[in-house]
């Protein structure tokens, strides 16, 4: 059976979902790129409870990139690059 959440009311409540954009299992890299995010999205609320999940699962030491424009995207790839070098 599908174990369903419900409120006080009894009215259905459904389950958040994320999945990020690209994750580097040999670099211990999880990428997520966003443009603007609105104040109203749920994006925010969904990032947390991921990073939240990542401690929980003994991740805490993967390293996240949040990426918002190209700037960022060459910082990212500079600092994953230098990283797996230092590894070598």
């Amino acid at each position: 059976k599908k174990k369903e959440l419900t409120d006080k009311t009894g009215k259905l409540v459904r389950g958040i979902k994320y999945t990020p954009d690209f994750i580097l299992e040999n670099e211990k890299v999880i990428i997520e790129t966003k443009g603007f995010i609105r104040s109203n999205h749920s994006f925010p609320l969904r990032f947390k409870l991921f990073l939240s999940y990542l401690v929980n699962k003994g991740m805490g030491d993967w390293s996240i990139f949040l990426i918002k424009n190209q700037k960022q995207v060459d910082t990212a790839l500079e600092m994953i690059k230098n990283a797996k070098g230092k590894a070598k």
